[in-house]
């Protein structure tokens, strides 16, 4: 039998829209609508809640919006940062009830919420994500492509820091990882996405997983 298949602009896959240029344009116009419903709706509410309830509330219809698989949103451009961070800024504001028009900067106060602004908490994740792969808490489909480069040997310099080497994604992931994740139902265009941006962040990090804040604020 033939069939006639139709290639389309976008297609959805585990939620997350991906579409034939990986701009993840259409993914960040799906969570900025989201979440601006959920913000209309808790607008009406919030008057009638503790700080600490309508925190709880941000977090779980807004925050967990931008932090669902936002991993896939590394490297993506600045625009479509801003965006998002637009909305991260509107539920703050809800939180805390400063107003748009207010002198102080966004970045003092989401510090005071303890929030890193939604650049940095991409960045942590993925960071985190690499950490798990070397300390043997991530999956072997991941683990496999974080390879810890250096001399290891006691007393050497080398052997304090935690540098991650780049394979050759190209190659490799089109090759060995397509086969091993196909086979386990991942979905290979997604994954290599995540592995080769994992790895591309951890080889510019040093450290352990305690200066991870640290090293993102030098870095943003």
């Amino acid at each position: 039998m033939s069939a006639n298949l139709r290639p389309l602009p976008s297609v959805r896959n585990l939620g997350v829209i991906l579409d034939d240029r990986l701009s993840m344009a259409e993914q960040v116009t799906a969570i900025c609508r989201a979440c601006s419903y959920q913000l209309r709706q808790l607008r009406s509410v919030v008057h009638s809640l503790t700080p600490e309830a309508a925190k709880t509330l941000v977090r779980v219809f807004i925050c967990c919006r931008l932090d669902n698989c936002n991993a896939l949103l590394y490297g993506i451009a600045d625009n479509q940062f801003q965006r998002l961070q637009s909305v991260q800024n509107a539920a703050v504001r809800l939180v805390t009830g400063s107003r748009r028009s207010d002198s102080e900067h966004i970045t003092p106060v989401l510090r005071s919420l303890n929030w890193l602004p939604v650049h940095q908490r991409i960045t942590f994740k993925l960071a985190t994500l690499v950490h798990k792969c070397l300390n043997g808490q991530a999956p072997t489909y991941l683990a496999d492509f974080c390879r810890q480069t250096g001399d290891r040997r006691s007393g050497m310099r080398s052997a304090e820091t935690w540098i991650v080497d780049t394979p050759r994604a190209a190659r490799e992931i089109h090759t060995v990882a397509t086969d091993h994740l196909l086979s386990q139902g991942k979905t290979s265009g997604t994954a290599r996405l995540l592995l080769y941006e994992i790895v591309t962040v951890q080889s510019r990090f040093q450290g352990t997983v305690k200066d991870l804040s640290v090293w993102i604020t030098i870095a943003a």
